[in-house]
């Protein structure tokens, strides 16, 4: 039976129990005072903070930036507020890892989570704490970082995108830092060489020594200039692959900055030009052929590249001109050089031309310096063969044809030519002038022949035919009108020659009438006329009449004694 305690002793105990019962009362309110501050700093996160029984899965807390996405859902299960679609617990939940074997709170739980509420991504913190009530609870900090994954993906796909580029290019790509270390290089490099990308890293001496022998002078001198170049470059070697086959490499490389401008490096790219290369080789040899038929059918071939402005020249091309090829090494001849200085601008100016699409060919004649000094004539052919992608001539061919004595022979021809002309010159003048003579003496012939058959006629006219119409008036016998008949006959055949001579209109008048029109054509008046042929006026202009009939300008105001005088020219 348990001793009963004094008065005194109960005194002392209570007293106890009142200091005990003091202390507690201050631990709850520094409690309470740590859980505000707790709660304080909670609700200033912009971050989904919440906590829940572990066992149960209520929440227990929630700050402000939770409960304006979700609501006030203190009390209710965490799956069904902070979820959707949820029947039961999350499968995701941390809640058995958060625990030691020991059942006591373990590490930090970090992951990222796309939440099926809100369809947002969130980092999430989730860590089992002993709540202010002793229990032990999840206390979840999910911070937004859909942002931060939309910059992820799209730099994923800018990444796949950069690899899908840089890892299936047909090219054998590398990039190199300052420090001339690779920084990264391509699978195609294993197609082109053999070798595959770590082992060009692993040894970073390997392109050089599968270099060709006879190109490595060139590659070493370029790895030693290419951090210095702030330019592309680009150039070809030979390399010997894995499988011990000779490729040609066409290497063309350029200085890698970042944004700010900073030199990272450089970026190269190698590509096996091996088939371009052969044919090359193959077109090389076909043009050598090409020059040489072209050189052995004409005085000279010459192709000239525009770009670099080099020039070649087959065998005749100097030796028409008497030169050897020494002489063209030590003597710097050129094309410029032998030409004469009157035709110097005429014959660039054709050749610019072509050059340039004027003309569909280049043709031109000049002369040349021959090595004894003298002018050689040459005949220059040729035509742009070559053009690059932008439609810029970049070569030309031609041939040389020596037209010396055809110059000479042509020259001879001119000479021959004015001589000839002179000639006919002073010929054609004698002929003219005896032309000019021959038809004054032929006009002046034939005026008096038509001044003799008018003479005779105006003979006949006057001073036989009246005597005709007398005779015909008088008492003939018969056989006298016979002979009058009969001579009459005959003077009219004799005459008919010399009237058929003159105009078609005056041989249809009658003898009196030409007797009339002659003196018309003097001038004289008809009462002259009547009594110069013993005929009244009135018959005089009757017969007038009948010769304007005959002459067609019966009709007319033409003046018949001009008409009658244009008859006798």
């Amino acid at each position: 039976m348990a001793q009963k305690l004094s008065y005194a002793e109960l005194l002392q105990q209570v007293a106890f129990l009142e200091n005990e019962l003091a202390g507690c009362k201050q631990i709850e309110k520094n409690l309470w005072k740590y859980q505000e501050q707790l709660y304080s700093i909670l609700d200033s996160l912009d971050a989904i903070v919440y906590v829940a029984d572990m066992e149960s899965y209520e929440v227990l807390f929630v700050n402000k930036y939770t409960e304006r996405i979700f609501g006030n859902i203190v009390g209710e299960k965490c799956w069904q507020s902070l979820q959707a679609h949820q029947k039961g617990p999350c499968s995701f939940c941390t809640n058995d890892k958060l625990l030691t074997r020991e059942g006591e709170p373990g590490e930090t739980i970090s992951w990222d989570f796309l939440n099926t509420f809100d369809n947002k991504w969130y980092d999430v913190r989730d860590k089992a704490i002993k709540w202010f009530d002793g229990r032990i609870v999840r206390l979840e900090i999910a911070i937004d970082i859909s942002e931060r994954k939309k910059s992820e993906e799209a730099l994923r796909k800018s990444e796949e995108k950069f690899r899908t580029v840089a890892d299936f290019t047909y090219d054998w790509e590398y990039w190199v830092d300052p420090g001339g270390n690779y920084v990264y290089i391509s699978p195609s490099s294993e197609q082109v060489t053999g070798y595959r990308p770590d082992a060009f890293k692993n040894d970073p001496q390997l392109l050089l020594s599968i270099t060709h022998p006879e190109d490595k002078t060139l590659l070493e001198k370029h790895f030693a200039m290419e951090m210095d170049k702030k330019s592309a470059c680009h150039f070809d070697f030979r390399i010997v692959t894995r499988g011990g086959q000779e490729r040609w490499i066409g290497h063309c490389c350029q200085p890698v900055f970042d944004s700010q401008g900073k030199f990272i490096g450089r970026r190269a790219s190698n590509r096996n030009i091996t088939k371009r290369k052969l044919m090359e080789e193959k077109l090389h040899e076909s043009e050598k052929r090409f020059r040489l038929a072209l050189d052995a059918s004409s005085d000279g071939v010459w192709d000239r590249n525009l770009l670099t402005n080099e020039i070649f020249f087959g065998e005749n091309w100097y030796r028409v001109l008497g030169y050897t090829l020494d002489d063209l090494k030590t003597q710097d001849i050129t094309w410029e050089k032998l030409l004469h200085p009157e035709d110097k601008q005429e014959a660039i100016l054709a050749i610019e031309e072509h050059i340039a699409g004027e003309t569909s060919r280049y043709e031109a004649e000049f002369r040349l310096r021959n090595k004894a000094g003298n002018w050689q004539w040459i005949l220059s052919r040729g035509k742009v063969v070559e053009w690059d992608d932008t439609g810029r001539p970049l070569r030309i061919i031609g041939t040389h044809t020596d037209i010396t004595s055809l110059k000479n022979i042509e020259k001879e021809l001119q000479r021959a030519k004015k001589d000839l002309e002179k000639r006919v010159t002073a010929r054609t003048a004698e002929l003219e002038e005896m032309n000019v003579a021959l038809k004054v003496l032929l006009n002046k012939r034939v005026q008096d022949r038509q001044d003799f058959e008018q003479q005779i006629l105006t003979n006949v006219a006057e001073l036989m035919d009246p005597y005709f119409e007398k005779l015909e008036k008088t008492s003939l016998s018969e056989q006298q009108k016979t002979i009058v008949g009969i001579l009459k006959s005959n003077l009219v055949e004799i005459t008919s020659s010399f009237a058929h001579s003159l105009s078609g209109g005056l041989a249809k008048l009658t003898p009196t009438e030409i007797q009339v029109a002659n003196l018309v054509k003097q001038g004289k008046a008809t009462k002259e006329i009547a009594e110069l042929m013993h005929l009244s006026p009135g018959t005089i202009s009757i017969h007038r009449k009948n010769i304007r009939k005959k002459l067609g300008i019966a009709h007319k105001k033409a003046n018949l004694q001009s008409l009658l005088s244009s008859y006798s020219q």
